[in-house]
């Protein structure tokens, strides 16, 4: 069941990255400043408790599962809120009626701990990585600074 949604939703982001790509490469921005957090520590503090409190696997496709929901939530997040929801349409477009509302509520959530305790963060994640290691995981991140 968990592989089946996984898959579902890799179509679905994946259907929609042109058009994440295209925004993307409209934003003005700028390289990240000497001496700010990197950006993949900044991801793993966004991702690992919402993944220990609400997920509670070590399954490591599960993992990565759940870092593509949050690094999408996260990109939702950077857009202004009146752009969110055409956004967030077209992320669940392709989402079967019955994974709607949970997803939907999944993003929401994420959503909300980006802006309420990640908002000094102005950056759109481009790509990024989760590779296993013994204990653990190495993510790594590319992201585009926003400066407006």
């Amino acid at each position: 069941m968990a592989k089946k949604v996984q898959e579902l939703f890799a179509n679905t982001t994946n259907a929609s990255d042109e058009k994440m790509a295209k925004l993307i490469n409209s934003l003005d921005t700028a390289p990240r400043k000497d001496g700010e957090e990197k950006t993949s520590a900044v991801l793993c503090r966004f991702v690992e408790p919402m993944r220990e409190k609400l997920f509670c696997t070590d399954d490591f496709d599960d993992i990565i599962f759940i870092y593509d929901i949050a690094v999408t939530a996260w990109n939702l997040a950077i857009l202004s809120p009146h752009k969110r929801p055409q956004r967030l349409a077209e992320i669940l477009h392709a989402v079967p009626v019955k994974f709607k509302l949970v997803f939907r509520s999944l993003f929401e959530l994420w959503v909300n701990r980006k802006d309420e305790e990640f908002a000094e963060y102005k950056w759109m994640i481009t790509d990024y990585s989760v590779k296993p290691k013994v204990n653990g995981i190495i993510v790594t991140v590319s992201a585009k600074y926003i400066t407006h």
